[in-house]
């Protein structure tokens, strides 16, 4: 579905309101095209439904060369982005920096 990273964005951003301590950025960014427009339909009402506030649209594609070293930690969603992000950082990073967020979530 489009516009999961915009969710784990909301959330995360949700999670460290309650820590204003952090100096932490979260951006969330299509490994494909980023489609103009507004907020998926769909997306919206999950974050309705979960008392999320969705930050504006603004669609970015993640950049390879850039977002690679400009970020400590880059989540994906799922194996396709995983596979497609992760030879973009150099070794050792490559393990280390871009997780499979989902992997995480099946070994609870």
């Amino acid at each position: 579905m489009a516009g999961r990273s915009v969710l784990a964005e909301a959330i995360f951003a949700e999670l460290l309101a309650g820590a204003p301590e952090l100096d932490v950025s979260i951006e969330s960014a299509s490994v494909g095209p980023a489609f103009a427009g507004g907020h998926d339909v769909r997306v919206a009402a999950a974050a309705a439904e979960a008392g999320l506030a969705l930050p504006p649209r603004t669609p970015r594609a993640f950049d390879e060369v850039v977002d690679i070293v400009a970020f400590d930690l880059v989540l994906v969603m799922d194996h396709f982005d995983c596979e497609e992000v992760r030879p973009c950082a150099p070794p050792p990073r490559a393990q280390s920096c871009v997780p499979f967020l989902l992997t995480q979530r099946q070994k609870l």
